[in-house]
């Protein structure tokens, strides 16, 4: 029984470590970005060359003109791509329905080989994240953080007015006092999920073109 229970032990933690150290990571550098891979090459160089595409037209949006040369040598965003979806989100326990993820205490971007998404939307979300965060400083208000990504997907900017229409007439808004106090990352409804970034979107776009709302005024709701 003794020999029998240890060896399940000893097969318990051999799988706990694998999930962690099983993979090999190749490496892929650029200007500000390094690509950290398995085997999926092809699409990791797609990552790389839009990763400093974005970077570039982000800066622009943000007004972040230190950003021109900044991220660079030891500062370069890493960017780790895992095999798939699977091991995406049991290795980091990220929610289902998330295609990238950006980790601003680690200065890194996670995601999963051959995600459309990421590739075309989320990594220039997860950029936004960062480089938001350096220009406020820190931490910010979720609400806020998640609606100023958005405005870097091109897709979904042409798309937020007829987007959000659709939400108010399907019944979707949430109060602002709820907004602003949503944790996203604790709800696994896709459409709450869906419905909550149009909203911080169409609002942060709002206050932008009618009302010319900068980066330097969006400190003050931090």
């Amino acid at each position: 029984m003794f020999r029998s229970a240890r060896n399940v032990i000893f097969i318990i933690c051999l799988t706990m470590c694998s999930l962690s150290f099983a993979y090999e990571w190749q490496e892929l550098k650029g200007d500000h970005f390094i690509i950290y891979y398995t085997d999926d090459k092809d699409f990791a160089k797609k990552v790389l060359y839009k990763a400093e595409k974005y970077y570039k037209q982000i800066a622009a949006d943000l007004r972040h003109a230190r950003h021109l040369s900044f991220w660079q040598w030891d500062n370069r965003v890493k960017i780790h791509i895992y095999p798939d979806q699977d091991s995406f989100v049991k290795t980091r326990g990220y929610p289902k329905w998330a295609h990238g993820i950006a980790e601003y205490e680690e200065n890194a971007i996670y995601t999963f080989s051959g995600s459309y998404e990421f590739e075309n939307a989320t990594l220039p979300h997860e950029i936004t994240h960062l480089m938001f965060r350096d220009f406020i400083g820190g931490k910010t208000q979720p609400w806020l953080d998640e609606a100023v990504a958005q405005r870097a997907e091109p897709e979904k900017r042409k798309r937020i007015k007829s987007a959000v229409k659709y939400v108010y007439d399907e019944g979707g808004l949430m109060s602002l006092r709820r907004l602003m106090s949503y944790n996203i990352m604790r709800e696994s409804n896709e459409e709450i999920v869906r419905n909550y970034y149009i909203q911080t979107m169409s609002l942060v776009d709002f206050l932008i073109d009618k009302y010319e709302v900068t980066n330097k005024i969006f400190k003050e709701f931090i």
